[in-house]
């Protein structure tokens, strides 16, 4: 589903918007740093997700663990998410398939749990290794707060020059809301800028996640698999085909069963025929004012694989992966994104090769 433009502070959507109603969980705390509720529907038992948790901490190498976590594995329902303000993981026990409404293998569920788990571990190492990230992250929650206190700012200036006895007291007023007024639409356009930056990082997050499912799961196609079929593309065609919603294109079931769930094979033959309906698909969402997070860096999963195909079955390179693709991103994030602006005519064939050549560079040493 497409990420909402009300507030950089709402939560990162993941997969898809949750829907779900864990009824009876029973809670089961890891350690200190990490917490786990399963639901009592769920297929799997806790300590099957424990150890899926535990395997992919042994895959970090030099990388930090994810603190103060919250996980929380639902019953069967539609989509999954790690929230970057809450620190916390929603991952459904099994998803619903359309159009049968019945719920796929539970292994699955394991995968885009080490999906979601991706999440939370990235954001804590790049909020670490990167003090430009960090920033822009911080700067992404108190943006709205800037903006809102602008708004009011000038809703008072223009109640109080309405209520103004004096010339003087008038023309003050006047003065507030002028000087509000050029604070609201600095911190619009810096929310605008900021938004564009939040669709870059999420590239970034959802190739790092995926990553690490694949690599836990020495499968190119873990991802695709657990999702294909998924009832989250149903809620997908709702906006996308809404005339209400007056997006410049619009996108059929197929274009989105492509764009969000083919594209995430790590595996996919890129000929031309591919890649120039990969350029439709992303014209198409820049077309909608998106960086599809899922689109963007699809070249570049396959570019990753084929460095990583002969390491993630070896126990003495599977430690190095993750760690090194950290690296990478950091890198290339340092190199491309200095500020938000940067992000605001992004060349996504350029923003591909560019990171690729960096990832056949790293895993090459």
């Amino acid at each position: 589903m497409k990420p909402s433009h009300v507030a950089l502070s709402i939560l990162l959507t993941v997969i898809a918007r949750p829907l779900f109603a864990a009824e009876s969980c029973q809670a089961v705390f890891l350690e200190p740093a990490r917490a786990l509720e399963v639901s009592e529907k769920s297929l799997l038992t806790s300590e099957q997700y424990e150890a899926l948790l535990k395997s992919v901490d042994a895959l970090l190498g030099d990388l930090a663990v994810p603190n103060g976590v919250h996980i929380k594995i639902a019953e069967p329902g539609v989509g999954g998410l790690y929230s970057r303000k809450t620190n916390d993981i929603i991952v459904m026990s099994s998803f619903l398939k359309y159009p049968s409404g019945k719920g796929n293998h539970p292994k699955y569920s394991t995968a885009i749990l080490s999906h979601e788990y991706g999440h939370a571990i990235f954001d804590k190492n790049m909020r670490e290794l990167s003090p430009s990230w960090n920033a822009l992250e911080i700067e992404s929650v108190t943006i709205l707060e800037r903006s809102n206190k602008a708004t009011k700012a000038y809703m008072d200036a223009i109640d109080t020059a309405v209520r103004a006895t004096t010339p003087q007291e008038k023309a003050e007023a006047e003065v507030v809301k002028s000087k509000a007024l050029e604070e609201m639409m600095a911190a619009g356009k810096r929310m605008s800028q900021l938004l564009k930056m939040r669709d870059v990082s999420s590239a970034y997050h959802e190739l790092f996640a995926d990553t690490v499912a694949v690599v836990r799961f020495q499968d190119p196609r873990i991802i695709f698999n657990a999702l294909s079929g998924n009832a989250l593309i149903k809620d997908q065609l709702k906006y996308y085909q809404d005339p209400k919603t007056k997006e410049a294109v619009k996108f059929s079931e197929k274009d989105l069963i492509r764009i969000n769930i083919e594209n995430r094979q790590f595996d996919k033959s890129w000929g031309e025929a591919h890649f120039q309906q990969w350029l439709k698909d992303i014209n198409g969402t820049i077309a909608n004012k998106s960086l599809h997070p899922y689109l963007l860096l699809a070249p570049t999963r396959a570019a990753l694989w084929d460095v990583i195909r002969n390491k993630v079955k070896n126990p003495h390179e599977q430690k190095h992966i993750l760690t090194k693709l950290v690296q990478v991103l950091r890198k290339h994030y340092e190199e491309n994104f200095k500020d938000a602006e940067a992000a605001q005519n992004i060349d996504p064939v350029k923003f591909n090769q560019s990171l690729i050549s960096e990832i056949q560079q790293m895993y090459s040493k």
